[in-house]
């Protein structure tokens, strides 16, 4: 129990430094990308990590990696104060960083970049990553990048691909691993089953169908793939969609009929009832937004349920944080970003 109070004391100071409604007001009204960078150094908890940034010459990348880099402090602050079963859960942010920073530099590699111009992108944590960054940055070719991943539990995943292409090879390899996280993420939860944190692992079972359900429907309708393969790279241990309904869904060639299908899911349904444009555009925000008031309320519970539901909300505070500068970037009104954030800038509406 005092274990406990310590993490739940910790997690509120660190939530009460998070953006207020009247921060993502100054970020969505600023005149442009420099002064929403301008306004992140001076007003907020992400200054330290944009000290070295220029705001006249900063990019999305750049922001990107700097506002990381706080999830990975605040995850290993948050590490010291809990035993080793809950340490695992929180290894999952860990992971996911890992794992961010591999996609970047295959994707470097799939284009032909030099992976040492890649470094600054790069956000990890140098107290539990098992990958040594500095030697796989000095990759030349793809079986050098694989064979300088041997002893971590990612060279499983890679040492089956034979090439690395911008295309096709390039997606299963980013799926590949993606599947590693939620394999991962599967055996962690069946060692929470039937304890407190019940409503943690239903909220985490739910990404997983979330998941899996924008998977099959952008697999059929952008990348025409065979039910084989939608089948290879679908998530185990969803809550409500099982793996005979994983099976029906990925067999369906008619995109009406998928649809219709995909509705059926009552608990999902708002996902895919929309028009097709607003359907395609705003899907994955409509399913952060979903767990987003998952994880809120979750957020009043005690222990690693409210440290770990902290750390998504964060991380869906970044995410909102990029959308808005992507939105200076490309001039979009006060109104059209605040359609893309995954907090509801407007709850009166």
């Amino acid at each position: 129990m005092a274990q406990n109070a310590a993490l739940d004391t910790k997690v509120l100071a660190l939530k009460a430094k998070t953006l207020t409604k009247n921060d993502y007001d100054k970020l969505i009204e600023a005149d442009s990308l420099a002064d929403a960078v301008r306004y992140l150094k001076d007003n907020t908890v992400y200054s330290k990590y944009l000290k070295d940034i220029d705001p006249e010459k900063a990019h999305r990348d750049q922001i990107e990696a700097a506002l990381s880099k706080l999830t990975i402090d605040d995850t290993e602050k948050l590490l010291h104060y809990l035993k080793s079963s809950d340490k695992k859960l929180m290894s999952l942010i860990t992971m996911q960083a890992d794992i961010e920073s591999l996609d970047i530099l295959i994707r470097g590699l799939a284009t032909g970049k030099d992976l040492k111009s890649l470094k600054d992108s790069l956000v990890y944590s140098k107290t539990y990553t098992k990958v040594n960054w500095n030697r796989l940055i000095e990759a030349e070719d793809w079986e050098q990048f694989k064979n300088d991943l041997k002893g971590t539990p990612y060279y499983r995943r890679l040492e089956v691909f034979d090439t690395i292409g911008p295309k096709e090879d390039l997606l299963q390899i980013e799926k590949s691993l993606e599947r590693y996280y939620y394999d991962f993420l599967k055996k962690v939860l069946s060692d929470f089953s039937g304890k407190s944190e019940k409503k943690l692992v239903q909220a985490l079972r739910e990404s997983i169908d979330l998941e899996n359900l924008i998977w099959i429907y952008r697999a059929k309708k952008f990348y025409h793939l065979k039910p084989a393969t939608i089948l290879s790279y679908s998530l185990l241990g969803g809550r409500y969609v099982t793996q005979e309904d994983l099976n029906r869904l990925a067999m369906i060639t008619d995109e009406d009929e998928l649809l219709e299908e995909l509705k059926k899911f009552s608990q999902y349904s708002f996902l895919f009832e929309h028009e097709p444009e607003d359907r395609d555009l705003h899907m994955e925000r409509r399913a952060e937004r979903y767990q987003y008031y998952q994880f809120r309320k979750l957020l009043k519970e005690h222990g690693v349920t409210r440290a770990l539901a902290y750390l998504r909300l964060l991380n869906y505070e970044m995410k909102d944080i990029i959308s808005i500068i992507e939105g200076k970037r490309y001039e979009l009104s006060p109104d059209e970003m605040a359609a893309y954030t995954i907090y509801n800038t407007k709850p009166e509406e």
